[in-house]
């Protein structure tokens, strides 16, 4: 069960340089933020159902929400794993049908802050900065899809996995010479849509691409990526 939380309680100055708000003034964020409300959710709540309709956008403030579907044999497969500043449901105001086509579940304690949907949709109509940045978000989005299916299809498990840990050490400003798994190995497989086997297989091999992975321990130093 969600946890309202006092905003002056919580540091969400971060929210204010999400690209939802670049391009806009100080003044406008602050009155803008004035319509967001804080939430904390404890491991394994949910945010929303698949077929829920889409009534909020999420900006996390801390913590980590999961997005995923069902298989017809109730296995969960991930198809995004969102970490603190990232943001849920952004081209929600763009569907024709607006209702969530994933699962959403908190997999670590987290602080959200949510605005009602209409909100993003009178700052859209606003704002041409919000406007433009929905757009972007959107194509970002359609881009990534059209990237991780192409990857799916050429790429071994092993480059999989290995492209998943480098992108992994950026966007979370990680130690490349070593770092501690942000995630669980089950979770990395469910997000790179691979079986427990094949990614327990996929481990060792890292090894001759210069990535080493002990227990939950892992080193790029050597990888060639991330050398350039």
């Amino acid at each position: 069960m969600a946890q309202r939380v006092l905003s002056d309680t919580i540091n969400t100055g971060f929210v204010k340089n999400i690209s939802l708000f670049s391009g806009l003034s100080e003044e406008e964020k602050d009155l803008l933020l004035r319509n967001g409300s804080i939430y904390f959710y404890n491991r394994k709540d949910t945010l929303f159902r698949r077929g829920d309709p889409v009534t909020h956008f999420y900006v996390i403030c801390s913590g980590q929400v999961k997005l995923f579907h069902q298989t017809a044999e109730g296995c969960d497969v991930t198809t995004d794993i969102r970490i603190a500043g990232d943001t849920i449901c952004t081209t929600g105001i763009f569907a024709l049908h607006p209702h969530h086509h994933t699962h959403a579940e908190v997999i670590k304690d987290s602080t959200i802050m949510e605005f009602p949907m209409q909100w993003l949709k009178d700052a859209a109509r606003a704002h041409n900065a919000v406007s433009m940045n929905l757009l972007s978000a959107l194509s970002r989005h359609g881009h990534r899809q059209t990237m991780e299916m192409e990857n799916q299809t050429c790429m071994t498990p092993v480059q999989l996995l290995a492209g998943f840990l480098q992108q992994t050490c950026r966007a979370q400003g990680l130690n490349p010479h070593g770092f501690t798994l942000p995630f669980s190995k089950t979770l990395i497989a469910s997000r790179l849509s691979m079986s427990p086997e094949t990614f327990s297989r996929a481990l060792p091999k890292l090894k001759e691409m210069g990535i080493n992975v002990t227990g939950t321990h892992v080193s790029l130093y050597g990888s060639q990526e991330m050398k350039h």
